[in-house]
């Protein structure tokens, strides 16, 4: 798949991934961002994503990983680790 494609497809998921993100934090700002996060994610590891599997379930798992600790700590705000490595 080219890049653009990955691109277009992840834009095409951002009201679900929204929607998800929601649901774990139960605030708007929190989940915008662990959403923001999720895609900075797979946008840099694109070559981790196998083409011909869903796109959709593994940016749901990313965020569902982001959303647990270690990356968060109970505080109002989602903190993310930096330098965490999958």
């Amino acid at each position: 798949m080219h890049s653009n494609e990955y691109h277009d497809q992840i834009v095409a998921l951002l009201p679900r991934l929204r929607r998800f993100a929601l649901s774990l934090t139960s605030n708007k700002e929190d989940a915008d961002d662990l959403v923001q996060a999720a895609c900075e994610r797979a946008l840099s590891r694109q070559h981790q994503w196998q083409p011909g599997t869903r796109l959709d379930s593994w940016l749901f798992r990313i965020i569902q990983i982001m959303a647990s600790p270690p990356f968060t700590r109970g505080q109002e705000k989602i903190i993310i680790r930096e330098g965490w490595k999958h």
